[in-house]
């Protein structure tokens, strides 16, 4: 058990300190943008410290053509549903 216990510690210990995604999945975000997840990349948020359902996101889309065009979206928690706030628009 102990040498089971030293083998898994350094997996452990970085499980526990990574830092829990903020704002919503690309899938989520996807969903409420009416898109294929496939169409999303590079998806960052921060949350607004004075709104704690709130969040700004900033992501590449593949436009019609197949380029990625940055955008930014306000999105909020609606119960259990992510609505859009404000946006999406290039960034």
């Amino acid at each position: 058990m102990t040498k089971l216990l030293k083998i898994l510690s350094p997996s452990l210990l970085l499980i526990g300190g990574c830092a829990s995604p903020i704002g919503p999945s690309r899938a989520d975000l996807a969903g409420v943008l009416a898109i294929s997840s496939s169409e999303i990349d590079r998806l960052r948020c921060h949350d607004i410290p004075e709104e704690p359902t709130e969040f700004g996101c900033r992501y590449r889309q593949r436009d019609a053509a197949g380029q990625w065009v940055r955008q930014d979206v306000m999105v909020a928690m609606d119960g259990a549903t992510w609505v859009i706030i404000d946006g999406p628009g290039g960034g």
